[in-house]
């Protein structure tokens, strides 16, 4: 694609999911306001301040989404590589504490929250893995970053939920033109004349827009379908990688390796794209981060209805249902506020000239005092007036209302007229069954963020540093790694694991249990799981489970060598007889 029509695909493409997308981010920065307490609209305002009201918030919903966000942290879970297999409980214990290096390197914790809080909030969260070169020139590290959802727009027609029936995605970025220059300093003379008033997103404030000194930079990722050349192996086709030569060397290469042969696919890859201020094109290059055919970006979606057509009712997040309730909330306790305010505290009934200073009676109105009055004049109290029937009635429906549509109050943490703790927990978790959606759609974007941390790691990391990751106590088999990076997919499946001491107790009661029941468990897992073994102990027990697996990994490999000499010496044994044979005729 050259350069013209990129540019014009770009701002076309941004066009598409601004208009597409508007409605939502619209609706997810309101809900972002009610949570914050901002809740009452403008022309609701002036009208209650012109009533000589007090616009009243009774903030709802803040503890609703801060319920849900605790509820996670109380119960946190690591990123964990489990084995599909026996024989893979070395690959998954090596990407299993690359794992957990990686994500409390980059405080993985503290941005996955981000992310959830926005999933809760408005029903959309970004993660972004990618890898930094700052400190390790040579293998890079792995970092995690939180996004905005005001910042990327994806394409407005994928359904599934890891992007993968996608064709681009915008990211959005305001950056300063002496960053920009030192990005691309060939760019340097077409950066500095970048007015900044191109394609945005952005608020700007007026300071920055009159200083003309930041540039808004959309980094187009798209999907593009390229040839390539791959050299697979006949016997194993898991050892394959695309071919980087010309053809005479390919040529010399399959004549001196005959178990391998060249297979020609169309390959779809990610590629990045640069445009600045809508017309400056900067860069046209493939994913740098990795060659894997997926965005590096990973969607924390919230309620999701497939079936809808526009995207503010395709997704939501737990305050849109809150919404209306909380606007109720907040304007008839501001007019109960009104009414009360607008009833005397307290007045006299009397007759003219029952007392003989009128201003005693202003006096002693809010305290103890004694008043003179004159015989035979009547002098009564008049006791402030309480809030009407129908508005204490409506209060107590709005609580009743508020138990349908978001949380129990045992959830909360409100009091509760529960006795037993059983019964509390039973509540409890019922009353989390309205928001499993959620904790699903974070579990699977968890997983997505693990399998590309995984393909990171193992597509830059070095051997040397997967050692560092792991420690002296665990000696890799350099054999071991490679494997890892040709058949993960096929060895290891991501998922989280318990992270408080509590709830490995608790998960590692649920796997004896299984046990019991007959359940194959593996030996690591057992031993690995068991929150009650000392730690030396475990140390132990692993290191010598990991040597016993690595000799019994030495005896498959020197039988599967043996395997093929035998079956090389078959082949070889079938052409000799072959030629012996003489055909007919040649007596």
């Amino acid at each position: 694609m050259d350069e013209k029509t990129l540019i014009k695909t770009i701002n076309e493409a941004s066009a598409e999911a601004k208009s597409t997308w508007q409605p939502l981010l619209n609706s997810i920065e309101e809900e972002n306001h009610f949570y914050v307490g901002n809740q009452w609209n403008h022309s609701d305002l002036k009208r209650v301040r012109n009533a000589d009201t007090i616009p009243v918030t009774i903030n709802i919903i803040k503890k609703q989404v801060d319920s849900l966000i605790g509820k996670r942290l109380s119960t946190l879970t690591d990123l964990r590589a489990y084995p599909v297999e026996f024989n893979d409980d070395i690959i998954a214990t090596l990407l299993t504490r690359t794992l957990k290096w990686v994500t409390d390197l980059c405080n993985a914790q503290s941005i996955i929250t981000s992310g959830h809080k926005d999933q809760v909030i408005g029903g959309l969260g970004w993660l972004h893995p990618y890898i930094d070169f700052s400190n390790d020139y040579v293998s890079g590290d792995i970092k995690i970053s939180h996004e905005s959802p005001f910042n990327i727009l994806p394409d407005p027609h994928f359904r599934n939920l890891d992007l993968s029936d996608a064709d681009y995605l915008i990211k959005y970025k305001l950056i300063s033109k002496t960053d920009l220059k030192a990005l691309f300093p060939d760019k340097a003379k077409d950066i500095e004349g970048l007015k900044g008033d191109g394609d945005s997103i952005f608020k700007f404030n007026r300071v920055s827009d009159n200083r003309k000194s930041r540039v808004v930079v959309k980094e187009y990722w798209y999907k593009s379908n390229v040839k390539k050349q791959i050299i697979v192996n006949k016997y194993d086709p898991t050892d394959a990688e695309e071919w980087g030569g010309d053809k005479d060397r390919l040529k010399v290469f399959l004549n001196l390796n005959r178990d391998f042969m060249l297979v020609e696919r169309n390959v779809q890859e990610i590629r990045l794209a640069t445009l600045a201020d809508g017309k400056l094109l900067l860069q046209d290059v493939p994913n740098p981060y990795s060659k894997k055919p997926y965005f590096p970006f990973i969607p924390i979606i919230g309620y999701y209805n497939s079936s809808s057509e526009d995207w503010v009712d395709k997704i939501a997040g737990h305050v849109r249902a809150l919404k209306f309730p909380q606007m109720e909330k907040n304007a008839r306790r501001s007019a109960m506020l009104s009414v009360t305010m607008k009833f005397p505290r307290m007045a006299w009934n009397m007759e003219e000239g029952a007392v003989k200073d009128i201003n005693d009676l202003k006096r002693l109105g809010g305290r103890e005092g004694v008043i003179t009055r004159r015989p035979g004049r009547a002098l009564d109290l008049i006791q402030q007036a309480g809030l009407p029937a129908s508005e204490v009635q409506l209060e107590q429906m709005f609580s009743g209302d508020l138990n349908q549509v978001g949380l129990v109050p045992e959830v909360i943490g409100a009091p509760s007229n529960l006795d037993s703790a059983k019964a509390m927990s039973l509540v409890q978790a019922t009353g989390l069954i309205p928001v499993a959606e959620l904790n699903e759609h974070l579990n699977f974007s968890l997983r997505m963020l693990g399998q590309q941390v995984i393909d990171l790691a193992l597509e830059h990391f070095s051997d040397q540093k997967f050692q560092l990751i792991v420690g002296d106590s665990f000696e890799i088999d350099p054999a071991i790694i490679e494997k890892a990076r040709k058949s993960t997919r096929y060895d290891i499946k991501i998922d989280e694991t318990t992270h408080s001491i509590t709830s490995q107790m608790a998960s590692y009661e649920s796997i004896m249990q299984g046990v019991q029941h007959g359940i194959q468990t593996p030996y690591i897992t057992l031993v690995e799981q068991n929150p009650y073994m000392p730690a030396d102990i475990k140390k132990s027990a692993i290191e010598q489970y990991q040597q016993q697996q690595a000799q019994q990994m030495e005896m498959i490999k020197q039988q599967q060598q043996h395997e093929m000499n035998l079956e090389q010496q078959r082949q070889l044994g079938k052409i000799q007889s072959n030629s012996q044979i003489q055909p007919q005729g040649q007596m």
